[in-house]
């Protein structure tokens, strides 16, 4: 397998060096009168040795989040208004 080289992205507070998305299966429902999307997100996630994945989010209601089908004990960070809230899910 090629080794690519990771960079820290100064608008993110993923840790790509850890943990990095290798494939995303989304399926949404939008509805425009309510302004709402309710979404299901299957992650393929590559760990070099971490014991998280940290995601970019903002403004989510976050139902569950489940870790190879069991319940995780993610944790939403302070909110930051450019950034939005890093979605903290141990793997």
């Amino acid at each position: 397998m090629k080794s690519r080289q990771v960079y820290d992205d100064i608008h993110s507070f993923s840790k790509p060096a850890e943990a990095i998305v290798k494939h995303l299966r989304w399926k949404a429902a939008v509805d425009f009168q309510h302004k709402e999307i309710k979404a299901e997100a299957h992650w393929e996630i590559e760990s070099h040795a971490a014991n998280e994945v940290v995601l970019d989010c903002k403004g989510l209601k976050i139902d569950a989040v489940l870790v190879n089908g069991i319940m995780a004990n993610y944790q939403l960070g302070l909110k930051d208004p450019v950034l939005g809230q890093a979605l903290h899910i141990p793997i």
